[in-house]
C-alpha cells in the first residue's frame, strides 16, 4: 500500500479506525519520525489521500487506486465477502452516509468490485477489466452538487451587484471630470 505525500492543511480531525495492518505501519512511521524529527508531531488523516491497492481476490491482479477511506473499505473484505453498511461504519467508524456512498460507488456500473443484494454488499467474483490499473472514483453527493447550485446563483447576483457599482464608479467620475473641467475653464 502506497500513501501519497500531499500536505492537507487545516482539515477537520475525523476518526476513522483503521485495519490493524494499517495501524502497525504507521505506529512504525511514527518512531521513525519521532527519531528523525523530534518535537514535531503527526495527525493521521484517514479522510484525507489516496492508496495503490493489490487485489488477490480476481482471477486476474489489479492495480487500484482509491481513497483512503475506500482502501480502508476494501481491506475489511480480506476477512470476510459480505458486510451491510451499518457492519462497515461500525469497524471503521466512518459515518454511515459516507460509508454507504464509497459501498454504491463499488458496485457502480464503471467498477463493479462489489455486488448490492438486500442491502448486503459482496465482493463481485465475476468482476473482470481490460485495464489491470483501476481508478476508483466515488459518486457525488447530493449536498455538493446543491451547494454549487447555490455558489452559482450567489456568484450571478455578485456579478449583477458589481456591474452596478462599476457602472455608478463610471458616471460619478464622469460628473466628477466635468466638474474639474468646468471649474477650471471659467
Amino acid at each position: 500500500m502506497f500513501f501519497n505525500d500531499a500536505p492537507y492543511f487545516c482539515t477537520s480531525q475525523v476518526i476513522i479506525t483503521p485495519p490493524v495492518l494499517l495501524s502497525k505501519m504507521s505506529s512504525k512511521f511514527d518512531q521513525w519520525y519521532q527519531q528523525k524529527h523530534n518535537g514535531r508531531k503527526l495527525t493521521w488523516q484517514y479522510n484525507q489521500g489516496d492508496c495503490d491497492i493489490t487485489s488477490h481476490c480476481f482471477d486476474t491482479r489489479y492495480f487500484i487506486k482509491a481513497a483512503t477511506q475506500v482502501a480502508i473499505i476494501l481491506h475489511l473484505y480480506n476477512s470476510q465477502t459480505s458486510y451491510t453498511s451499518s457492519e462497515v461504519t461500525k469497524l471503521t467508524n466512518i459515518e454511515q452516509a459516507e460509508a454507504e456512498r464509497i459501498l454504491t460507488s463499488l458496485c457502480a456500473d464503471k467498477q463493479k468490485l462489489l455486488t448490492h443484494n438486500n442491502g448486503i454488499f459482496s465482493i463481485n467474483d465475476a468482476f473482470s477489466s481490460d485495464k489491470t490499473r483501476i481508478s476508483i472514483s466515488l459518486l457525488k453527493k447530493a449536498s455538493i452538487q446543491e451547494r454549487a447550485r447555490e455558489d452559482d446563483e450567489v456568484l450571478a447576483v455578485d456579478t449583477i451587484d458589481r456591474t452596478h457599482v462599476q457602472l455608478f464608479f463610471v458616471i460619478l467620475l464622469i460628473f466628477l471630470c466635468i466638474f474639474v473641467y468646468t471649474r477650471c475653464v471659467f
